[in-house]
């Protein structure tokens, strides 16, 4: 679907708002690191893969009455999980 099909879907109300985020895995150098992207597009905060582990447990494990869902699109993930076959072979 393009941008134009997606904004009338949510004009029509037929699918509910959420928030997305695109994570490339060409840019994921450790797995880890996809962490630090997805609370970076949350919350525009860099932080250590561990802390962003931490902050993400809580931010979704925590309900809110006008919190969005989120949709997530991780790219190349094939790319990142066959860098880190490689290293660890």
């Amino acid at each position: 679907m393009n941008g134009g099909a997606n904004q009338s879907i949510l004009a029509s109300q037929e699918v509910s708002p959420f928030q997305f985020v695109e994570i490339n895995g060409m840019k994921v150098t450790e797995p880890s690191y996809a962490y630090v992207l997805l609370w970076m597009a949350l919350s525009d905060q860099k932080v250590t893969a561990n802390h962003a582990l931490q902050l993400l447990e809580k931010q979704f494990s925590t309900p809110g009455p006008r919190r969005l869902p989120w949709q997530v699109f991780f790219s190349d993930l094939d790319i990142c999980a066959y860098h880190t076959f490689v290293r660890d072979s």
